[in-house]
């Protein structure tokens, strides 16, 4: 990782870098799977820190430097490196400095670490759902297609994750420690309750089974919003649209049952659609009563054929596959 990318991340952690360099940096994270890793980890370490609770330091930076790199060689675990720092108040070295050259040290000395000692693990549902327990104790449920990346040792002060997908999360409580789900959009804080987060490139679904969570946009802090039980939230271009959980089958994909009762067949077949992730839809309909059709049914575990069979005997209408989709129609 060259020093000008390096400077560039430093930047953005503050939100003082240029749109030019965070096209830059953009360029560098696509570039390939290593460095996507590093940045995860960058934005885990910057978590860490808890900035807001400096006031203002002064650094011996030479000295730090040298104790983290002679921690780093002896083989020791980042939680074990401890750079002595001097808190006063009254100083005229400005806050954003004093941030940008304690990323410096604690993203150096990561970096030079897990070149020997693996840093973190990633988990990856490709087939199937996949259930993972934390260090912390707490439960994360990854849907198929979905990644998780989180630390391999446990912080002392706070906890979290970097997702990609979707997952149902039941954390631990620990009033001490929040938990932290990182997206490429928001950050999603806990600290103890059970809850669902769907994420994308452009927008973040956020579902609360109970207790609460805040959810941070990460370019603009200040614009956030704290959901409780039964609420959901999308959070796209920028903006939060909240909402109340109404959709009985947001959760099919973890407990295998769909219900519906009186529900239009448009949307049966929708859900349908996400569940089994195969494209099914509506022969061309010019009057669009097909996919007005009201549908009682419900289904457990069944295959996506059968599925489809029962909405036909149900409805009176007929099914056939064209290349990669199903297509309902009437005779």
């Amino acid at each position: 990782m060259n020093e000008y990318i390096f400077t560039i991340v430093a930047k953005k952690l503050q939100h003082q870098a240029t749109e030019s360099e965070l096209a830059e940096l953009e360029q560098w994270i696509e570039a390939d799977e290593t460095n996507r890793q590093t940045y995860r980890e960058m934005l885990l370490i910057w978590q860490q820190t808890e900035p807001d609770s400096i006031l203002a330091l002064q650094l011996d930076t030479n000295n730090a430097w040298l104790k983290l790199k002679k921690a780093i060689f002896k083989g020791l675990e980042p939680e074990t490196i401890v750079v002595k720092i001097e808190t006063k108040r009254f100083l005229s070295l400005g806050k954003a400095l004093v941030l940008a050259v304690i990323t410096t040290l604690a993203i150096v000395g990561i970096l030079l670490w897990k070149s020997n000692f693996p840093s973190s693990q990633s988990f990856s549902a490709d087939n199937q759902n996949l259930s993972l327990t934390l260090p912390d104790g707490s439960l994360v449920l990854l849907r198929k297609g979905s990644t998780v990346h989180f630390p391999s040792v446990s912080n002392a002060k706070q906890r979290g994750i970097n997702l990609e997908g979707e997952a149902y999360f039941n954390i631990k409580r620990d009033e001490k420690r929040p938990f932290t789900v990182i997206t490429s959009n928001a950050e999603v804080k806990v600290l103890g309750t059970t809850f669902l987060v769907h994420t994308t490139s452009i927008a973040d679904e956020i579902m609360v089974l109970s207790g609460s969570v805040c959810v941070t946009d990460k370019r603009k802090p200040e614009n956030r919003v704290v959901l409780e039980k039964g609420k959901k939230a999308l959070f796209q271009d920028n903006t939060f649209k909240h909402g109340i959980i109404s959709d009985s089958n947001f959760m099919a994909w973890k407990s295998g049952i769909l219900t519906f009762s009186n529900d239009s067949l448009g949307k049966v077949l929708e859900d349908l659609k996400n569940y089994y992730g195969i494209d099914i839809v509506i022969e061309e309909d010019k009057d669009k009563k097909i996919a007005g059709i009201p549908v009682s049914v419900r289904f457990e575990n069944q295959s996506v054929y059968a599925a489809l069979d029962e909405i036909c005997l149900a409805t009176g209408l007929y099914i056939k596959k064209e290349a990669d989709k199903m297509v309902i129609y009437r005779k």
